[in-house]
């Protein structure tokens, strides 16, 4: 058989349907894991006045507990800034390029985040908002409104007994 080809046999069954097109799946018995959905929340969050002409502000939801994590479906975000040029990035963590997990260029007003592709926040780990640009003016505070579901991680069996 020549190399990266595959023998495709009778699947039966939403998980034999799968593996028979290559999706991975687990073989029953083995342990697999779910989000249980446990608390809905949504907060207003307000940064500290911004230090200086340029500063950035900076607001950060709290970790969730281990063993938890958030699901993040909206994100609503301003300021008290007359310009609109700043930019509010979201990242998973602290303030880092490899962090990012979404971004408005419109940070006085521009949604972030949607329903139909949640961000996922890991136990541990803080959701921080941070407005750049050089329109800030001191004394500036940003706005957000963060709508997200608190999610128990939960460890069971995958088919099988």
């Amino acid at each position: 058989m020549p190399s990266g080809s595959r023998t495709v046999g009778v699947a039966t069954g939403p998980a034999a349907s799968l593996a028979a097109l290559g999706v991975p799946t687990a073989p029953p018995g083995d342990v697999g894991r779910v989000l249980v959905p446990v608390d809905w929340q949504s907060v207003g969050l307000m940064s500290a006045p911004a230090a200086g002409a340029g500063a950035a502000m900076t607001i950060t939801l709290p970790a969730p507990d281990v063993g938890h994590v958030y699901r993040v479906e909206r994100i609503a975000v301003s300021t008290t800034l007359a310009d609109s040029t700043t930019v509010a990035t979201v990242y998973v963590g602290d303030p880092a390029p490899h962090n990012i997990a979404d971004r408005t260029t419109d940070g006085d007003g521009g949604p972030v985040g949607d329903q139909n592709q949640p961000i996922l926040v890991p136990g541990g780990v803080p959701l921080t908002i941070q407005w750049t640009g050089a329109g800030i003016t001191a004394g500036a505070i940003a706005y957000a409104r963060v709508q997200y579901t608190v999610c128990a991680i939960v460890t069971g069996r995958i088919g099988g007994s």
